[in-house]
């Protein structure tokens, strides 16, 4: 049984990439692996090497036991257990190379299941050995329990598991410590629909301990992370009705805000739950 997963790239408008993986899909390990990598990247060189995708023959999907059979003797066993340093999917990528040649290496690498959440990584490294070179890619898969998703006109990198998301803008992203506590939390955040005051109260009381966030929305099953200035530490909820504000009123009155405010159209609450934040 795998933690299938995909992952899909937008540019222009349109998927450009739709990879699907087989193996360790988890927020807290694809995720975490799919940030470093955009957190470290040279985007406009990412943004280059996505403009060069098209979209793959399935008929290149031949046998590749002999590929599999040499990752095995290799010791790297299957690709999606490779070892685990940040070079291992380049040092993979140049031994395939060497051994199968550069088209069948490629249709491998980016044709197999195995790849999944290192296609990121795995992608520049083909595009660093022969650059200017159009790469073909999967752009149909199903959609898994585990999603991930990077639009390049919006500059956002959106993690999704099940019904439950949280976005990020690329240029601010968390450092690598808060992001591994965010990943966490989504990743074991309960699966049943919950009421919002109880997931206000949820959130507030078992995430948000040890993190330091500085803007917080929450709007149904998404959370929405945000760099901007904010004083304190805010958590706004948005339509909570009053039943579910009274709620939360009566078990913690202390992190309710002045800020606390109704729109036209929506109800709005702030909560300061700075109380809970170990800064």
């Amino acid at each position: 049984m795998g933690t299938r997963h995909t992952v899909k790239v937008i540019l222009n408008n349109k998927t450009v990439l739709n990879q699907y993986g087989q193996w360790d899909g988890y927020i807290d390990y694809a995720g975490m692996r799919l940030y470093k990598y955009l957190k470290n990247c040279d985007i406009d060189k990412f943004k280059t090497i996505c403009s060069n995708l098209i979209e793959a023959d399935l008929r290149m999907a031949v046998s590749f036991n002999d590929i599999a059979e040499y990752l095995e003797k290799k010791a790297y066993k299957r690709f999606e257990q490779n070892i685990y340093e940040e070079d291992a999917v380049s040092v993979i990528v140049t031994d395939l190379m060497e051994k199968f040649g550069y088209e069948r290496a490629t249709a491998y690498l980016l044709l197999t299941r195995d790849t999944g959440y290192k296609i990121f990584e795995t992608l520049e490294a083909i595009w660093d050995i022969r650059p200017d070179v159009k790469l073909p890619v999967v752009l149909v898969a199903d959609e898994c329990y585990w999603n991930y998703s990077v639009n390049l006109d919006d500059n956002t990198f959106t993690l999704i598991k099940g019904n439950q998301s949280m976005k990020f803008n690329l240029d601010k992203l968390p450092e690598e410590d808060t992001m591994y506590k965010l990943c966490y939390a989504l990743e074991n955040y309960p699966d049943e629909k919950m009421s919002k005051g109880k997931r206000l109260h949820f959130i507030a009381e078992e995430y948000l301990k040890d993190q330091i966030i500085p803007y917080i929305k929450i709007e149904v099953n998404h959370i929405e992370f945000t760099e901007e200035d904010k004083n304190g530490l805010m958590l706004t909820v948005y339509d909570i009705t009053e039943e579910e504000y009274q709620k939360v009123k009566d078990t913690n009155p202390d992190i309710l805000s002045e800020t606390s405010k109704t729109t036209e159209s929506v109800n709005v609450k702030a909560f300061d739950i700075s109380k809970y934040i170990e800064r």
